[in-house]
């Protein structure tokens, strides 16, 4: 398994796996918002996980949603992520929301 920021921190370069042996690979995508990199280039990748931690100022909340182009591994991470969501506070959700409300509200999404 080889993790790729993407972009990359703090630079914003788009980044690539350097491995190319067929592991799997997880692209992190915490910084992929409009106001950090150009989100017109869109991802189309077998997994990867977003998080609005940063963004809105809740790093220690660990809010994040991840994509994955594989049913069963989606089925997988679903039945493990119960235990996890309701570690989440309220405050962390709500603005999460009004965050990606805001953007998907100013067209960043087309």
């Amino acid at each position: 398994i080889e993790i790729v920021t993407h972009p990359n921190n703090p630079t914003g370069e788009p980044r690539k796996p350097l491995v190319q042996d067929g592991s799997r690979v997880i692209y992190d995508m915490v910084y992929y918002w409009p106001m950090y990199t150009d989100t017109s280039v869109k991802m189309s990748e077998d997994i990867m996980v977003f998080s609005a931690s940063k963004h809105c100022g809740l790093a220690g909340s660990r809010f994040g949603w991840g994509l994955f182009k594989d049913p069963k591994l989606a089925n997988q991470v679903e039945y493990i992520k119960f235990g996890v969501i309701l570690a989440v506070s309220e405050d962390a959700m709500l603005r999460t929301y009004n965050t990606i409300s805001r953007v998907l509200s100013m067209g960043y999404h087309r």
